[in-house]
Protein backbone atom coordinates (compact mmCIF):
# COMPACT_ATOMS: atom_id res chain seq x y z
CA UNK A 1 0.00 0.00 0.00
CA UNK A 2 1.32 3.19 -0.38
CA UNK A 3 2.38 5.87 2.09
CA UNK A 4 0.02 7.62 4.36
CA UNK A 5 -2.87 5.31 2.29
CA UNK A 6 -4.03 4.10 5.81
CA UNK A 7 -3.87 6.86 7.92
CA UNK A 8 -6.68 8.79 4.96
CA UNK A 9 -8.98 5.56 5.94
CA UNK A 10 -8.53 5.75 9.37
CA UNK A 11 -9.52 9.71 9.13
CA UNK A 12 -12.19 8.82 7.21
CA UNK A 13 -14.01 6.38 9.59
CA UNK A 14 -13.24 8.77 12.49
CA UNK A 15 -14.59 11.63 10.52
CA UNK A 16 -17.82 9.38 9.86
CA UNK A 17 -18.28 7.91 13.00
CA UNK A 18 -17.55 11.80 14.54
CA UNK A 19 -20.29 12.92 13.02
CA UNK A 20 -22.75 10.47 13.25
CA UNK A 21 -22.53 10.80 17.08
CA UNK A 22 -22.94 14.27 16.74
CA UNK A 23 -26.06 13.98 14.78
CA UNK A 24 -27.38 11.43 17.12
CA UNK A 25 -26.61 13.72 19.99
CA UNK A 26 -27.02 17.47 18.50
CA UNK A 27 -23.66 18.29 19.17
CA UNK A 28 -21.93 17.82 15.99
CA UNK A 29 -19.13 20.54 16.86
CA UNK A 30 -17.88 18.34 19.67
CA UNK A 31 -18.02 14.90 18.51
CA UNK A 32 -16.45 16.00 15.00
CA UNK A 33 -12.78 16.61 15.79
CA UNK A 34 -13.12 13.54 18.11
CA UNK A 35 -13.67 11.09 15.53
CA UNK A 36 -11.37 12.59 13.69
CA UNK A 37 -8.93 12.29 16.99
CA UNK A 38 -9.61 8.82 16.63
CA UNK A 39 -9.45 7.99 13.27
CA UNK A 40 -5.92 8.96 12.98
CA UNK A 41 -5.03 7.13 16.10
CA UNK A 42 -7.11 3.97 14.55
CA UNK A 43 -5.14 5.12 10.95
CA UNK A 44 -1.56 5.48 12.36
CA UNK A 45 -1.80 1.75 14.25
CA UNK A 46 -3.20 0.46 11.19
CA UNK A 47 0.06 1.63 9.36
CA UNK A 48 2.19 0.71 12.10
CA UNK A 49 1.01 -2.89 11.60
CA UNK A 50 1.19 -2.95 8.03
CA UNK A 51 5.00 -2.53 8.03
CA UNK A 52 5.78 -4.74 10.77
CA UNK A 53 3.71 -7.29 8.62
CA UNK A 54 5.94 -6.49 5.53
CA UNK A 55 9.50 -7.00 7.28
CA UNK A 56 8.17 -9.79 8.88
CA UNK A 57 7.69 -10.70 5.21
CA UNK A 58 10.76 -9.50 4.18
CA UNK A 59 12.49 -11.58 6.84
CA UNK A 60 11.09 -15.01 5.25
CA UNK A 61 11.61 -14.77 2.00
Amino acid sequence: MKEGFTQSIGMCLGLIYGMSIGIATHNIGFWLPIGLCFGLLLGAAMEKRNTKNQTNLKKIL
